[in-house]
């Protein structure tokens, strides 16, 4: 598959891996969240979720992705009463953030970056926040309604 997300395989909340070349041939949205359980990315998962429920109803992938262990992921989604997906990219650590250009290499962290894929793997849209700042996912909602 052509784009960064080629031969990468992401870890779900639960143990399971996600090769990202199953995406091939689809759109998808990627939310990089710095780190779970942070007041920040704490607060964009409402917004992340309601994306992700209006995109999955058209068959478009949301994929909210941080560097934090399978574990952790599940201990925040629990917590915080999700349906929506958590995805790892801890080992290699940060591949794929870093794949989109998105690591920070002085936290060890992804930058606060959404990306969407259209359906051959090319990058159609950007979000960033600066740190500390949250995104409007509703912008990413939108986006999304018109690929």
């Amino acid at each position: 598959m052509p784009g960064p997300l080629a031969g990468l395989t992401l870890v779900d909340h639960d143990g399971g891996a996600l090769p990202l070349d199953e995406l091939r041939g689809i759109p998808c949205a990627i939310v990089l969240l710095p780190g779970a359980f942070t007041p920040v990315c704490t607060s964009e998962l409402p917004g992340i979720e309601r994306a992700w429920r209006e995109a999955g109803e058209r068959g478009i992938p949301v994929l909210a992705v941080t560097c934090d262990a399978p574990a952790v992921l599940a201990a925040w989604r629990e917590h915080e009463g999700l349906a929506l997906p958590l995805l790892s990219d801890f080992w290699p650590h940060g591949a794929l953030a870093r794949a989109l250009d998105a690591f920070d290499e002085a936290t060890g962290r992804p930058r606060r970056t959404s990306v969407v894929l259209d359906a051959a793997g090319r990058e159609v849209w950007r979000d960033a926040a600066r740190p500390g700042g949250a995104r409007d996912m509703g912008r990413l909602a939108a986006v999304m309604r018109d690929l």
